[in-house]
């Protein structure tokens, strides 16, 4: 009797690495390290654009001169859902251009705030919050949100915070190294989706076939 539980096993393991080679494949779409003291983005992949890093409209005192993006004007209320409303937010637009498309795999950025900044921040991508949820910190943290997105060609992203003491002194929050990894790659259409050949599906069953025969002898 063949040994379930191996073929379940080597499948699984199968599926992991092929996991992991997806992950291998990923690598900046964009970056702003704010080294140049601006808003522009310092890398973006090729067959893509980006807008601006810019507020989102209610910030204060926002600036990029400490070699990062930093402002106060956080709302001090308890949700992220009135930090968006609020506009309380950094945000800008990654797009593909004509005849592409592009997979996310994760967000990445460095963050720290004043004694008196905001408490909390979330990404907002795609027209919805990703990740959970996330502390600030007083001293600089690098943050990294797995969020599988994918086939876009157009993406707008939006940084919010919130629970802020005040918006006086000591109330900024500070932002950098922002980072988007995944791939770039043609658009697809629908009447493009390869079919398999049948003597590739006779080359797959003949291959999981003495996968199975071996398992079984050895059981």
């Amino acid at each position: 009797m063949v040994n379930l539980r191996r073929i379940l096993s080597t499948v699984g393991v199968a599926a992991v690495l092929f996991g992991v080679c997806a992950r291998v494949d990923a690598a900046p779409l964009l970056v702003f390290d704010f080294n140049d003291l601006n808003g522009t983005a310092d890398f973006v992949a090729a067959n893509l654009t980006s807008t601006t890093f810019a507020d989102g409209g209610s910030l204060l005192n926002e600036g990029f001169a400490s070699g990062a993006a930093n402002a106060r004007g956080w709302v001090p209320s308890g949700t992220a859902a009135a930090a968006l409303t609020n506009l309380d937010y950094w945000t800008f637009t990654l797009s593909a251009n004509a005849g592409y498309e592009f997979d996310v795999a994760s967000f990445v950025l460095d963050e720290w705030r004043e004694s008196r900044g905001p408490m909390e921040f979330q990404f907002w991508a795609g027209g919805a919050f990703i990740g959970s949820e996330t502390s600030t910190s007083l001293v600089s943290m690098n943050h990294v949100i797995v969020e599988p997105i994918v086939g876009v060609t157009s993406l707008v992203v939006r940084i919010v915070a919130w629970d802020a003491a005040d918006n006086g002194t000591s109330a900024d929050w500070f932002v950098d190294n922002v980072t988007i990894d995944g791939t770039v790659r043609p658009a697809t259409r629908e009447d493009d989706v390869t079919v398999p050949e049948p003597a590739s599906l006779m080359l797959f069953g003949m291959a999981f076939a003495l996968a199975a025969r071996r398992l079984r002898t050895r059981a």
